[in-house]
């Protein structure tokens, strides 16, 4: 009784500073505020399990990392993305990007409950949109937006998949090529253009990340001081 008192008392507090710290801010005239404070847990447990953040990642403050999760060396979260490893778990590799809204998925198949993985290899591209369903993506690889790889699929080393592709269950996409289409299917072998491109596209990434990151760690009174109003609708003039 007493924990359920102090949990509801602690949300009422914390509510109550948030609404008052909005009416304040409109009291000064700042017409442009929005609220920064984010509420979403990036890292979230399943049970005993707490993914593993390796050193030099970034998690976008709204994107979701979600159980039996390993993200590697600077590998990149972005915006809105979700890694989900409740019941079975995820690798995702140094130096890989996780796109803005990517989805990465488990499974498992009854009637004995086998659990499948999702596995992703170091230096890989997974843009925005895409969908990983319990398969496996190997070093180097490029999942373009909106492309989906579903269950026991292989996508294996320095491959290219689409934008908009599909790579159906149990597909296995050998080394070095790139696939394309609903389903995907062959197009061509890879080049040193396009793997220079992906280690390009990694670099570029990053280097954005840095400033994000910087962004977010600095107070309301330093982004107020910074404030450009260049960048923000002209308020509107008095007739």
């Amino acid at each position: 009784m007493l924990s359920k008192w102090v949990q509801f008392s602690s949300k009422a507090l914390r509510d109550t500073g948030i609404a008052l710290d909005k009416f304040g801010a409109r009291l000064q005239g700042n017409h442009q505020y929005t609220e920064e404070l984010c509420r979403h847990k990036r890292v979230v447990e399943v049970g005993s399990y707490r993914p593993q953040i390796n050193q030099g990642a970034w998690i976008a403050p709204n994107a979701s990392v979600i159980g039996r999760v390993k993200v590697g060396v600077k590998a990149l979260i972005w915006y809105g993305a979700v890694i989900r490893g409740d019941i079975a778990p995820v690798l995702v590799g140094d130096n890989t990007v996780i796109g803005d809204r990517a989805v990465v998925h488990v499974s498992s198949k009854p009637p004995n409950d086998i659990k499948f993985p999702t596995t992703i290899g170091d230096n890989c591209i997974i843009e925005a949109g895409a969908l990983l369903h319990a398969c496996q993506v190997k070093d180097g690889c490029k999942i373009e937006s909106g492309a989906m790889v579903l269950d026991g699929a292989v996508i294996e080393r320095n491959s290219i998949i689409t934008s908009g592709s599909l790579v159906v269950p149990g597909k296995i996409v050998p080394a070095g090529e790139v696939w394309s289409g609903t389903p995907a299917k062959f197009v061509r072998k890879i080049n040193e253009e396009d793997k220079g491109t992906i280690s390009d596209q990694i670099k570029q990434y990053y280097e954005l990340a840095a400033k994000h990151e910087q962004f977010h760690s600095k107070t309301e009174a330093q982004k107020e001081k910074e404030y450009d109003p260049l960048f923000n609708p002209l308020e509107p003039k008095a007739i």
